[in-house]
This record gives structure tokens, sequence and C-alpha cells, in this order.
């Protein structure tokens, strides 16, 4: 199995010790897989279409891109409106998946300002504040900042 996705469900399907981060209720996990589909045809898209060329190309942003990850960025805000997690207030895998494409933007070495999105940014800090955040995603900075560094 190569897919994260799937792979965080069998691991919470068959291991899983904390029941919210993918719920056995039916209506909440069918909600979660939305997200983790949002996510994985749509949010991670963006912005590695957006962050990908900027970051292993050394190209110059992309306005049609970047236009194209605002309107994204847009239905995400409004997903987490009056919502601490990406399906309420329980973290659970879509938030994983969801931070990692965010990540992506912003490790650049100009990162990303999402302030105009006020709930992905509350969602974000939340996220970072997470005490596995920066183990997790350190090689995501690490690596940014190896390819800015390279001429």
């Amino acid at each position: 199995m190569g897919e994260s996705r799937a792979i965080m469900c069998y691991l919470c399907e068959n291991y899983g010790s904390v029941p919210s981060l993918y719920p056995k209720d039916l209506q909440k996990r069918a909600t979660v897989d939305a997200m983790l589909n949002f996510d994985l045809g749509t949010f991670s898209n963006s912005i590695g279409e957006f962050v990908g060329p900027q970051v292993m190309k050394k190209l110059p942003a992309d306005k049609e891109k970047e236009a194209a990850m605002k309107v994204v960025l847009d239905k995400f805000d409004k997903a987490l409106t009056e919502k601490q997690y990406a399906t309420g207030k329980d973290l659970t895998i879509a938030d994983f998946c969801l931070v990692t494409s965010l990540t992506l933007a912003d490790c650049m070495p100009v990162q990303y300002d999402f302030s105009p999105w006020s709930n992905v940014t509350a969602w974000f800090k939340r996220m970072k504040a997470l005490p596995y955040f920066e183990e997790c995603n350190a090689p995501f900075y690490e690596f940014a900042k190896s390819m800015a560094e390279t001429k």
C-alpha cells in the first residue's frame, strides 16, 4: 500500500487507540473521508502546483496557479468556520493530511502569507502547537531550506 491516506485509514481501523482520529460512526467517518478526498483531489494539488515549481525549479510564482490556490484556500477557510479542526471539534487523520499540504507552502523560502484566511490561520496555528508537529515536519522545512541554498 503506497497511499498515505489509505495507510492512515488502515492503521486507525486495525490499531487505532484514539477513536476520534477515524471515527467508527459512519456519518462522522464520511465527513473525515470527505476532507481526506478534498485534500487528495483539490487542496494538496493546488498547493503543490503553486509551490513545486518555485522550490524545485526556482521559477517565479505563477499568478494563475496562485489564484487557483487562493480559491481552494477560500473553500477550506469556509469549511473551517466555527470548527476547531477540519471536521469539527476533534482532531482527525484529515487534519494530518491537510496540514502536510499546507506545510508545503509554509516551508517555502519565502513563507506564504495565509493571513487573509483567518480560519485557516487559526487552524494552522493549532496544528503547529501539537507536541509532535515540529519533529514530524522538520524534514519539510530542512528540505526547503536546502533547496533555497542551492543555486
